[in-house]
């Protein structure tokens, strides 16, 4: 009856009174029960401590980070002081840093003769090789941001992207070249072999290392969204945020040279 249910009630009440600064139930119970209209307020779902914990205390992520640094410049340091350490391997072929820096030098002179500025973009086709890392890392070097793309994907999403983001370069394996070749009217590099031969098959001559006139708060890659609400977006993302993320993990835990990171996910996804 009315009498037993209000006498539960204030059972409750006097319960969730003692004991609701030791569990978020009870605090939540004693919100409830001492509203006089659950229209008035919504009750707390958590104490006062549990607030600052959660909000101020677990959400302190500020971290130190260079402010002057680039994305490849993170990677040319690592070149340049321990140039012999392997920095890629796929299916048992390792690939140096050295290796890796100098390959991607020649990608980035390739796409600065062919007119890749900063904040321009370049179009990046490649599967999950170490060609995939040295096309990305040579638009980098020469400046530009990189639009990362699924071969995949069908074809007119993929020169939408394009179009969209005003590509004038193409980075791509040959075997994913050739669906483009009608629909795409810029410089297209063909990256079969990121050794150290690609001079030579670049017509270029070696170089050292290539300066870009590129800021921090340049664009480092644009990701578009999957466009299931319409037609797919670009976000910009500058070198600046990249770098803040890695140099937060890096303070989160230390890095040597036995540290194996396993690539397990499509390079189109964001950091």
């Amino acid at each position: 009856n009315e009498s037993a249910i209000q006498e539960w009630l204030a059972f409750l009440k006097d319960m969730a009174d003692r004991k609701a600064h030791q569990l978020p139930q009870d605090a939540c119970l004693a919100d409830v029960i001492g509203l006089e209209s659950l229209s008035d307020s919504l009750p707390s779902l958590m104490t006062e401590y549990e607030r600052e914990l959660i909000l101020n205390t677990f959400n302190k992520t500020a971290t130190e980070f260079p402010k002057d640094c680039c994305m490849h410049d993170l990677v040319a340091a690592k070149a340049k002081s321990t140039p012999e350490a392997v920095a890629l391997e796929w299916h048992g072929d390792r690939m140096t840093y050295y290796e890796m820096q100098e390959s991607a030098e020649m990608v980035a002179s390739w796409l600065r003769s062919r007119g890749a500025l900063p904040d321009g973009v370049v179009a990046v086709q490649l599967h999950k090789s170490h060609e995939q890392v040295v096309g990305v890392l040579g638009v980098l070097l020469a400046g530009s941001a990189y639009l990362p793309m699924d071969p995949k994907w069908p074809l007119d999403r993929r020169c939408l992207m394009m179009d969209d983001s005003r590509c004038a370069q193409l980075v791509a394996q040959s075997e994913h070249a050739a669906g483009l070749a009608r629909r795409f009217q810029g410089a297209v590099l063909v990256l079969d072999d990121a050794r150290r031969d690609l001079p030579a098959s670049l017509g270029l001559p070696h170089v050292g290392s290539l300066h870009a006139s590129v800021t921090p708060q340049h664009l480092a890659y644009i990701i578009f969204t999957s466009g299931s609400t319409g037609k797919p977006k670009g976000v910009m993302v500058p070198h600046q945020g990249v770098v803040n993320l890695l140099s937060g993990l890096h303070s989160r835990r230390r890095y040597d040279s036995a540290t194996r990171f396993g690539v397990s996910v499509n390079y189109i996804f964001d950091f």
